[in-house]
């Protein structure tokens, strides 16, 4: 059966054994075949409803939401017991924002780089371990160390002037800043947990090949409005919301944090090289778009609509040749083209930066590409194609 032989190729790959007695079954995504494959192997317990699985010691289950939900609220309650314990101790102020730091906020960061907590969550950990750290102030003004870590989240608050030894504890954002900067290095625990899901991106766009990446690849290669273009990771940097990919939610979380950090490019794009212009995207690019449409006026009143990005659905006869990326777009101005197809390649021609548009428009040097025809067939023709100087 299939579940037979994934495992035995599992124990293959991994060099391992598998005790079937003590092993428990959790079907990822529903199969034709799902109640043939259960009932031959009897011997595997399989979750069924609300029921949770733990795997690399993340709970899993079909509904994914209620295993977070319960998975964190565990490790918030983990973190209240350390609180307590780590309390009665007699620690200075520097010393619980480091408790606070590497022991308290820590006890979270594993799970949060595979699963974001909920809103609510993140504040409720943010206001106990800035409660924590404010009660290092003396005991007989405690609570008014806990206003004033529960109280205004920017800039300083200071205690009553009339408590001897008065002290200043710093807004939420201010601690958060390391001691040389105003703050006391206090750890900002949603931009931790979002810098934690951005990395996961950041790893997926370097060199390095791993297992997981051609996944993570495959889902973005299959989002909704890119499987016909071909662009890969590069719809990262789309103008595409990450609602409209229509990722899965785990992907989905992490292309967010990524976004939401603002990746931008090292270099302008009047200083790209030729090779790297040639292999941008012609759809849902930043750099490309066009005036919207009845943008034209006579009527200088009227201020002029906002440029619009292109789509696939703007250049229809574009997208049905496999003409997706400037490369293809270079190569289909020098074929002869039926005038309507000729007519958006000029379009969008002129939509390109300027920069870009040289390196499209230049001569080409003596190398051998390959390049659809004209009719969008399976045959070939050859063309000379090589560096560029724009």
């Amino acid at each position: 059966m299939a579940l037979d032989s994934s495992i035995a190729l599992f124990c293959a790959a991994t060099c391992s054994q598998l005790n079937v007695s003590k092993s428990r079954g959790f079907l990822i995504q529903a199969h034709p075949l799902a109640s043939a494959s259960i009932a031959a192997l009897p011997s595997i317990s399989f979750i069924t409803g609300q029921q949770t699985i733990q795997h690399l010691w993340v709970l899993l289950g079909y509904d994914m939401q209620a295993a977070s939900h319960q998975q964190f609220t565990g490790i918030y309650h983990a973190i209240s017991a350390k609180v307590r314990h780590w309390a009665a101790r007699g620690l200075s102020f520097l010393g619980r924002v480091h408790v606070a730091k590497q022991v308290l906020a820590a006890s979270l960061w594993y799970h949060a780089s595979f699963q974001r907590p909920s809103e609510q969550l993140l504040q409720q950990l943010s206001r106990q371990l800035r409660r924590f750290v404010a009660s290092a102030q003396q005991a007989s003004h405690s609570d008014d160390a806990l206003a004033l870590a529960q109280g205004n989240s920017q800039g300083s608050a200071q205690l009553p002037s009339a408590a001897p030894g008065a002290a200043l504890f710093p807004g939420e954002l201010t601690s958060s800043l390391p001691l040389s900067k105003g703050g006391v290095g206090l750890v900002h625990v949603p931009t931790q947990v979002q810098a934690l899901q951005a990395k996961v991106i950041s790893r997926l766009l370097e060199p390095e090949r791993l297992a997981w990446k051609v996944f993570q690849l495959y889902h973005l290669s299959q989002a909704s409005q890119v499987q016909p273009l071909g662009y890969g990771a590069s719809i990262l940097f789309s103008t595409l919301s990450t609602d409209q990919l229509q990722l899965p939610a785990r992907l989905s979380a992490y292309v967010a944090a990524f976004r939401a950090l603002r990746p931008h490019r090292l270099q302008s794009v009047r200083a790209m090289l030729p090779q790297d212009v040639l292999n941008e995207p012609l759809f849902f690019n930043k750099q490309i778009s066009q005036p919207a449409a009845g943008s034209a006026t006579t009527n200088s009143a009227c201020p002029a609509a906002p440029a619009a990005f292109l789509t696939p659905q703007q250049k229809p006869l574009m997208l049905s040749a496999g003409i997706t990326k400037v490369a293809h777009l270079q190569l289909s101005l020098r074929l002869q083209q039926p005038q309507l197809l000729a007519l958006e390649l000029r379009s969008v021609l002129l939509a390109l930066p300027p920069a870009w548009r040289a390196v499209v428009s230049s001569a080409p040097a003596a190398t051998w590409f390959q390049a659809l025809s004209a009719s969008g067939g399976s045959s070939f023709k050859m063309l000379r194609q090589a560096s560029f100087t724009p």
